[in-house]
């Protein structure tokens, strides 16, 4: 779960960091399908809509999973990750 959570934030972490609201990724849909992991912004599992207010993470290193995530609460840890790397004076 803790690399389905990682993609999720590596997702919108520049979007959050450059200051788009949690209202703009949310009707953004965004979505990545890379080598690392498939991830979106809401979507449809099973034929079942996931609304945008959540990221659901469905393959993670070559291995299909799923797993949902709160899109607020994803910012929230990537803008308090931000807040604590400023503290020791590094940079993302």
């Amino acid at each position: 779960m803790e690399r389905a959570k990682e993609a999720a934030m590596d997702l919108i972490s520049a979007y959050v960091l450059r200051g788009d609201t949690y209202e703009s990724l949310k009707a953004g849909c965004l979505g990545a399908y890379c080598t690392d992991y498939h991830a979106s912004i809401g979507g449809w599992h099973e034929r079942k809509k996931i609304n945008n207010d959540k990221i659901v993470v469905e393959k993670v290193d070559g291995k299909e999973c799923f797993y949902v995530f709160s899109l607020k609460g994803i910012m929230e840890d990537i803008l308090r990750d931000q807040v604590q790397l400023n503290l020791f004076g590094e940079t993302r």
